[in-house]
């Protein structure tokens, strides 16, 4: 499957069967880690967690260490396929898989989840989607439960010979990802830390080839009130 930036559906178009068991992705923002690890320390990543856009899954087995249980959603079933294959075996008792559209109503109930969380996927999208995918994520939380997720700003993807790799369209700078994600996040009743972070230059290996990937990113912690 490819992308259909007219349709929001963003995929990697990867035979995942055929990666390693790392994620396409590497093994991880060191920041984003080391706040997951803090918060399992404290004991916030606990109860029933949704981990939507989970791709092939680059931060679910932190989450699985932590929690009770994890449902996995993503557009494209190959991805989460390999999510499982690499999912250690004594913690495949607590996740499952769904195909997922985040665009669209998500199939949960309210107040079904304890967290919910998400990497990589949220600046594709226009404020408009934006707006939906938050509203679903807080009627889908209970009182209390935190939402996880990063934004990607300033994003740079350049192939050796120059080529810029575009995705969405949808180029957020770090002023307006700010402005954005304070309103809709205020909108919606969370409260909220904004931590921000950068990405290095990195060697990236996806549907779109091989590029150099940079990039700031705000990593955020929102508690739904």
């Amino acid at each position: 499957m490819k992308d259909d930036a007219g349709n929001h559906i963003f995929t990697e178009d990867l035979d995942y069967s055929q990666t390693d068991d790392t994620s396409i992705w590497g093994n991880g923002d060191p920041e984003t880690i080391t706040l997951l690890k803090r918060l399992i320390s404290k004991k916030k990543i606990v109860g029933d967690w949704l981990n939507f856009a989970a791709g092939d899954g680059r931060y679910n087995t932190i989450l699985l260490s932590s929690v009770d249980s994890l449902i996995a959603t993503d557009i494209d079933s190959d991805a989460l396929k390999k999510l499982m294959r690499v999912t250690p075996k004594s913690l495949l008792k607590k996740v499952t898989t769904t195909e997922q559209n985040i665009t669209k109503q998500f199939q949960f109930s309210s107040q079904t989840f304890d967290g919910v969380f998400n990497t990589g996927t949220l600046h594709l999208f226009p404020v408009t989607i934006l707006e939906s995918i938050f509203s679903e994520v807080a009627r889908v939380l209970k009182s209390g439960g935190l939402f996880i997720f990063d934004f990607a700003t300033d994003v740079k993807r350049i192939k050796p010979d120059g080529t810029i790799v575009g995705r969405s369209g949808v180029d957020y700078t770090m002023g307006e990802a700010r402005k954005v994600l304070v309103e809709i996040l205020t909108e919606n009743k969370f409260q909220f830390e904004l931590i921000d972070c950068v990405v290095p230059p990195e060697e990236v290996t996806s549907g779109d080839g091989t590029y150099t990937f940079s990039c700031n990113f705000l990593l955020v912690v929102a508690s739904r009130l």
